[in-house]
């Protein structure tokens, strides 16, 4: 998968093409067997990331992240704790915590 930097108004009008990669792939490269912390900022994509139950998400052991419009505290919960994840808000507006428990 590859993805395309398009040029702006402050580019030098050249595109780059960029690597895009599933978190799997990246543990995979970097021997890694799960990740202490995954910060997440997919602006609204949260809910169908948590939705799908990836399995590479039972390697995690905290994230951080933003959440945005109906999709709030309580389907974070609903959506993290099959996954043996507790989920709190921080004092950041839409910032929350979920920390694995199991």
């Amino acid at each position: 998968m590859t993805h395309g930097l398009t040029p702006t108004g402050h580019s030098t009008g050249e595109e780059l093409p960029v690597e895009g990669l599933a978190v799997p792939s990246i543990l995979s490269r970097l021997g890694w067997t799960g990740i202490e912390l995954l910060k997440i900022d997919i602006e609204g994509a949260e809910q169908y990331l948590f939705q799908a139950r990836q399995p590479w998400l039972a390697t995690v052991k905290t994230i951080i992240g933003e959440y945005h419009g109906d999709y709030q505290l309580p389907q974070l919960e609903r959506d993290l704790a099959p996954l043996g994840f507790e989920v709190s808000g921080l004092p950041h507006p839409n910032i929350f915590m979920a920390k694995r428990t199991v």
